[in-house]
């Protein structure tokens, strides 16, 4: 364990280091903006690996509704990219979009309720069973 003194030294030194950092100042005609590529990495590679780290991220997390029988994999393949195009650039229209889904069906299992309700003339303590639970 240790004792308090020693615990003080070492914050007393993390604060030093980080305060002699920030005392520079910056040479602005020495900021590097695009880098070409070499042996290292560049600018592009470096958007590039983001872009498809995100883009995967994205496709994992998203959960799009099956595809109907007649779409091919190719238009299937076409709708997942333009969602993750779409979960990249504006993330929070994905929840959205869930969010008014589920609302709908929401709505869809109140209507049904009523209308079964009409037609049997039960007095409504019955629910419509569904495929998935709301």
């Amino acid at each position: 364990m240790l004792s308090g003194a020693t615990i003080v030294k070492c914050i007393i030194a993390f604060v030093s280091s980080v305060s002699a950092i920030g005392i520079g100042t910056v040479n602005t005609t020495d900021t590097i903006g695009f880098m070409k590529e070499d042996n290292q990495r560049d600018t592009i590679s470096l958007l590039i690996s983001c872009f498809a780290t995100l883009g995967l991220c994205v496709y994992s997390a998203l959960h799009l509704n099956i595809p109907r029988k007649a779409e091919g994999s190719y238009r299937t393949l076409l709708r997942e990219f333009q969602w993750c195009v779409l979960g990249l650039f504006a993330p929070e229209l994905i929840p959205y979009t869930a969010w008014r889904q589920l609302a709908s069906a929401r709505q869809l299992r109140f209507e049904i309720e009523n209308a079964r309700r009409e037609r049997d003339g039960t007095d409504g303590n019955e629910k419509v069973e569904t495929a998935f639970v709301l």
